[in-house]
């Protein structure tokens, strides 16, 4: 985000109010950002699309998701991609180039 003129710290409200999705703790560990496996090379890949990295979790997620005994369904795991994106394009994080001011509008400081 610092490329959109955005500088984020652990203080602000972007960083706390991006995207996630409860997971099961054996399907983050299948995840690709789960431990070491998100390194910089991996996040600096992910930085330049941000829909391109959201797209490569979720389908890790849905590889171990349909995997699971049972399945999770596959109408439950649509529901879950498509609620991700919805909210990513209304934070602006799928635009190009980001849009520095919808950025800097959820970077405020956090409410104590």
């Amino acid at each position: 985000m610092k490329d959109a003129g955005v500088d984020i710290d652990s203080k602000t409200t972007v960083n706390n109010n991006l995207t996630s999705v409860g997971i099961d703790k054996d399907t983050h560990k299948e995840g690709r950002t789960h431990g070491h496996k998100n390194n910089e090379a991996q996040v600096n890949a992910d930085a330049k699309d941000l829909r391109v990295a959201a797209d490569k979790d979720l389908a890790e997620h849905r590889k171990a998701l349909e995997g699971r005994d049972p399945p999770v369904p596959a109408k439950d795991i649509d529901a879950m991609e498509a609620a991700v994106h919805k909210r990513n394009e209304e934070l602006g994080l799928y635009d190009k180039p980001l849009n520095p001011d919808k950025l800097k509008a959820l970077n405020t400081p956090m409410k104590k």
